[in-house]
């Protein structure tokens, strides 16, 4: 049997923990803006190949933070899904561009067999959501 209260109190606890998440999600975005930004202005001026490759690992680091944050996000105050009749092999190759560094840094080769055209019912964002979380399961 299920108690109602214990839902109900379920239901605030995961409203807070939400609620939470967007704050702390917030506040940790506006300094990974300035790191980023930072780390873009240096790059411009940097010449030392060396310098320049641990500005990129910085940036790159930098990026997967706001990605996280925005999953984050996502969980805390998830938008009603779109779905539309979107083509899943176009899905998996803008996901891959958007993590081509993230894979080159992780020494790891990605191959892919798509189809030219593999119609799915999805909501585009969230689609290309979980195609970059497996492409990042996979990488760990």
């Amino acid at each position: 049997m299920i108690d109602p209260e214990a839902v109900q109190l379920d239901q605030a606890k995961l409203e807070a923990l939400a609620e939470f998440a967007a704050g702390a999600g917030h506040e940790i975005n506006n300094p990974v803006a300035t790191i980023v930004g930072r780390v873009q202005l240096l790059l411009r001026s940097e010449t030392d190949p060396q310098r320049r490759h641990a500005l990129k690992v910085i940036a790159g680091q930098a990026y997967r933070i706001r990605d996280m944050i925005g999953d984050l996000m996502l969980f805390a105050r998830p938008p009603q899904p779109e779905p539309i009749s979107c083509c899943l092999s176009d899905a998996v190759r803008k996901t891959l561009d958007k993590l081509q560094d993230e894979v080159e840094r992780s020494g790891a080769t990605l191959q892919t067999d798509l189809s030219s055209s593999v119609p799915v019912w999805a909501d585009p964002v969230q689609l290309a959501v979980v195609i970059s979380n497996l492409i990042r399961n996979a990488l760990e």
